[in-house]
């Protein structure tokens, strides 16, 4: 009966452990800062840390790729340099962003007429201050002369 009992106190004391880490670690979320992007060359994004605790960045990876409207992006392209880490020590306090810009291609003339889609696309690996590594996905594209947040599911995501 005892070990029943211990074993049942260990489990609730985990979930507690489990769910207090979920509730304070912290969240990267990408935001575009100005969505109009008409006359945009060097896009800017914001790494804004919505959790409660501070995020150690680890990589970064965002750039931004045209394609024709309608058409999904199955997934990032692979480059040697994506796999780069940073060293501890750039860190986005709680309820704090970081600003930083992304190289691609200059807006065209195709989608400043919206006959193409650009997408604002990367990935950002954090570690929060329990030691767990976390990963934001995200996809924003061009519609309609300002940015929104792409329905793609396969790079908008969190962990």
């Amino acid at each position: 009966m005892a070990g029943r009992q211990n074993r049942a106190i260990k489990e609730i004391a985990n979930r507690d452990i489990i769910s207090r880490e979920r509730i304070e670690r912290a969240y990267i979320f990408i935001q575009i800062p100005d969505r109009n992007f008409v006359e945009m060359f060097t896009p800017q994004i914001f790494m804004h840390n919505s959790g409660k605790t501070p995020a150690i960045i680890k990589k970064v990876r965002a750039y931004y790729q045209t394609t024709n409207v309608g058409e999904i992006i199955p997934s990032l392209i692979s480059h040697s340099l994506s796999e780069s880490r940073i060293s501890d020590g750039l860190v986005i306090a709680a309820d704090k962003r970081y600003e930083i810009s992304i190289r691609g291609e200059p807006i065209t003339e195709d989608v400043k007429n919206h006959n193409k889609t650009m997408h604002i696309i990367g990935v950002v690996e954090y570690k929060d201050v329990f030691g767990n590594i976390h990963e934001s996905g995200f996809d924003w594209q061009s519609q309609g002369g300002e940015f929104i947040i792409s329905p793609n599911d396969k790079l908008n995501y969190y962990t």
